[in-house]
C-alpha cells in the first residue's frame, strides 16, 4: 500500500524551495476548529499534495476522509456544505462514486459501501445504513440496516429490528 499522499485542510499558499520540496505553515489559530484529529475552516477547500509538493487531488473538496481499512478510495465531501454531498474518490481525485450521499459510513469492503439517506451528523447514530456496490454504480439495499459488519468471507452481517418479536435481530446477506 502506497502512503505517499499527504492531505492539507487548510487552503494556504504552499511555498515551495528550488528542490520542489513543500514548507506547509501550521494550520490558522483563529477561527480553526478541531474535528476528530484533523484541523478545518468552514472557508476552506481540501486536496492531496504527494512527498515533492505536486498536487495530486485537487483544492475542491469541502473534507477528505479516509475508510478504516484502505487508502485507496477516499470519502469526500463536495459542492458546499449547505447543498453539498457525499462521494468517493481515487487517489488522483478521479470520481468512483458520484457525490450522491448525505453520509457516508467507515467501512469498505469488496467494493461496497454503506451509505445514509439523511445527514448522520445532525440527525443521530440511529440512522438506518445502506449498501452501494461502487464497482456495479449502483444500490444493493437502501437505507434499512441499524447496523452493516462487512465480514473477512465476503458475507454481510446486518441488524435489523424484527416487528413480530419486537427486538433487533441479525441476519447475513451471502452476496
Amino acid at each position: 500500500m502506497q502512503k505517499n499522499v499527504c492531505f492539507h485542510s487548510y487552503n494556504i499558499e504552499i511555498n515551495f524551495s528550488s528542490k520542489n520540496k513543500h514548507n506547509l505553515p501550521p494550520p490558522p489559530p483563529l477561527k480553526t476548529k478541531w474535528d476528530y484529529g484533523k484541523y478545518w475552516r468552514e472557508s476552506e477547500l481540501w486536496g492531496a499534495i504527494d512527498k515533492e509538493g505536486n498536487e495530486v487531488i485537487p483544492f475542491v473538496f469541502d473534507e477528505i476522509t479516509e475508510f478504516f481499512d484502505r487508502d485507496d478510495v477516499f470519502k469526500v465531501h463536495y459542492g458546499g456544505w449547505e447543498k453539498g454531498k457525499w462521494g468517493v474518490i481515487d487517489r488522483k481525485g478521479n470520481w468512483i462514486v458520484k457525490p450522491i450521499f448525505e453520509g457516508l459510513g467507515y467501512d469498505s469492503r469488496n467494493e461496497l459501501i454503506t451509505f445514509y439517506a439523511e445527514n448522520p451528523y445532525a440527525i443521530s447514530d440511529d440512522l438506518p445504513e445502506g449498501i452501494y456496490d461502487m464497482k456495479q454504480n449502483k444500490v444493493l439495499f437502501e437505507p434499512q440496516f441499524l447496523n452493516v459488519d462487512f465480514l473477512e468471507c465476503g458475507d454481510i452481517k446486518v441488524e435489523v429490528f424484527d416487528q413480530d418479536l419486537g427486538r433487533n435481530v441479525v441476519k447475513i446477506i451471502d452476496i
